[in-house]
């Protein structure tokens, strides 16, 4: 992927967003097996063709400098731990660990993450990494039994605090969150051991299939938003009475209020939107998003 630098920022920022890190054949790191299939295989399929500027990666160059700084002053264990374990399938899982600390049998992993990602406790995608992460270090043959993350929140703020607190609603109390630690044992590890089988078998099975064939994203791996739909009073309106999720309850409230016009609103796939690098290159998207994206430039 090619890191471009259209404000001219300093030159500190393009060394930070970009890596020298090689797509290897049969080989993948814990934060890539936790993808979908058609995402992992699409990014390196078209890898020498991405491109970003760098000023669109502020988040990531943040995350990277939070990492050095922290593992730089951190003594508790041993820091960026390199490990790697190669499957009976010829595949081999690797990852990077931030901390492991051989005493607590434990390890830590610093995030950034937002607001929204702790309201919703969604916290799935962080317990399955350190279980890979466990995973590879007993495999090495030294003692884990749990995995902490600690994750600077990059949207929290104090306005935004002291209202959902006069709204009686949940908001994280500082900029820093830690969830519960995620405990682990030999049930954890069969259990992930059978999955990275599974899903480097899936990627084994589609990774030589043309683009349209490639195993399609849930709606899950999509993050994608429920259909809605509007009900207006007039047709033309611009602004709905009221949404639902059921459209059955939609023309009911329609003909009980007297309104003209149900209106259905698509749900939204918002990584394949916002959160996708490949999205151009996925025949999903390019079916479902890229005419309205032409019609847009066009306008």
């Amino acid at each position: 992927m090619r890191v471009t630098n259209n404000l001219n920022l300093p030159a500190a920022f393009v060394k930070l967003a970009q890596s020298d890190y090689k797509y290897k054949d049969k080989r993948y790191s814990a934060t890539t097996l936790l993808k979908p299939t058609r995402q992992i295989i699409l990014l390196r399929r078209y890898h020498d063709q991405l491109e970003q500027d760098v000023a669109d990666m502020v988040w990531m160059i943040w995350g990277s400098a939070v990492h050095k700084v922290i593992e730089a002053h951190d003594e508790t264990g041993f820091a960026e731990i390199k490990l790697e374990h190669t499957l009976d399938n010829g595949r081999t899982i690797s990852g990077e660990i931030d901390l492991y600390c051989e005493k607590l049998a434990e390890v830590v992993d610093y995030k950034t993450a937002s607001v929204h990602k702790v309201l919703k406790k969604d916290f799935e995608d962080w317990r399955r990494q350190g279980w890979i992460y466990g995973w590879l270090i007993v495999k090495k043959g030294l003692p884990c039994s749990s995995a902490k993350f600690h994750a600077l929140l990059k949207d929290w703020s104090e306005r935004a605090k002291k209202q959902a607190r006069w709204r009686k609603e949940d908001y994280p109390e500082h900029s820093i969150f830690t969830p519960p630690t995620f405990k682990f044992g030999e049930s954890e590890f069969a259990t992930t051991e059978k999955w990275l089988y599974k899903k480097t078998d899936e990627i084994a099975a589609n990774e030589l299939l043309p683009d349209e064939e490639l195993i399609e994203c849930s709606s899950e791996e999509r993050w994608a938003d429920s259909p809605k739909f509007a009900v207006y009073k007039n047709k033309g309106d611009k602004k709905a009475k009221k949404l639902f999720d059921d459209r059955a309850e939609a023309e009911q409230f329609m003909r009980d209020n007297k309104c003209e016009h149900v209106q259905d609103r698509p749900g939204e796939d918002k990584r394949c939107q916002y959160y996708c690098m490949v999205n151009k290159f996925c025949p999903y998207w390019l079916k479902k998003y890229g005419n309205k994206e032409e019609q847009q430039d066009e306008e």
